[in-house]
């Protein structure tokens, strides 16, 4: 990598390291603001899919709605974080952690890498135990990350 790539990288981890307190705290705020009108976990787990849908450029509206009808008529395969994700992979034996949910997510019409990434930062912020929400949406969801396990990041660079 040449120099100057590596110094505007350089520069752009140190102003993300800087600022980092301040980012958490908009990031937890704008959780708030899309969590705190819901009572159940499934209406917080409604929005968080919707908030994060939305968050596409150009949402494929058509082609998201099937998997909104299939989420929304199977209530109760999002009793825990496990039964969601065996919903998703439609597998019983898959491990219940941020990597089988992330390519759970990427196996549903309408999620493509960065939106699937995005959902899961987001369940993971929202049950880590760092963001000040006590009623987040699933009891067995890990507050850890395995070390074993990828964990992958959004970037909106261009694409």
């Amino acid at each position: 990598m040449n120099t100057s790539i590596n110094s505007k990288l350089n520069s752009l981890f140190h102003f993300l390291n800087e600022n980092r307190g301040y980012n958490k705290k908009v990031q937890s705020n704008s959780y708030n603001l899309f969590l705190a009108p819901f009572d159940s976990f499934e209406d917080r787990l409604y929005s968080v899919l919707h908030h994060v849908a939305n968050t596409q450029s150009q949402p494929k509206i058509d082609i998201l709605a099937s998997f909104f009808q299939k989420v929304y008529s199977n209530k109760s395969q999002l009793q825990s974080f496990k039964t969601f994700i065996n919903f998703l992979t439609d597998k019983d034996s898959c491990v219940p952690n941020y990597e089988s949910l992330y390519y759970g997510m990427l196996r549903q019409a309408g999620w493509g890498n960065k939106t699937s990434a995005l959902f899961t930062k987001t369940i993971y912020h929202l049950h880590n135990g760092k963001y000040g929400f006590q009623n987040s949406i699933w009891e067995d969801a890990p507050k850890v990350i395995n070390q074993k396990e990828n964990f992958f990041f959004t970037c909106r660079c261009g694409n």
